[in-house]
């Protein structure tokens, strides 16, 4: 399992330390957080598969208010997210 760091706007910045494949390091200006949902979703819409490639296998997505609508508070692994937001796509 990996580690992120988070540093604050204007600039994100990732890092990631994996005993497998060593340490990656990403950044890219943003102004919020809103901006970083925003492009989270757009990547989502506009290119699914790419979308998919970047979700971890051991994920754990939480859902602080799902729960009030019916759906799962927690989804934990890879399949389990991919097929939850495949059915999120085609319900709205």
């Amino acid at each position: 399992m990996g580690f992120i760091a988070y540093s604050a706007p204007p600039l994100l910045s990732w890092v990631v330390i994996c005993p497998e494949y060593g340490v990656a390091k990403w950044s890219f200006p943003m102004s919020s957080a809103s901006d970083l949902l925003e492009r989270h979703l757009q990547t989502l819409v506009a290119d699914p598969a790419h979308w998919q490639s970047l979700i971890a296998d051991d994920i754990v997505w939480e859902f602080a208010y799902s729960p009030a609508i019916g759906h799962p508070a927690r989804l934990t692994g890879r399949n389990a997210v991919i097929r939850h937001v495949t059915w999120f796509l085609g319900a709205v």
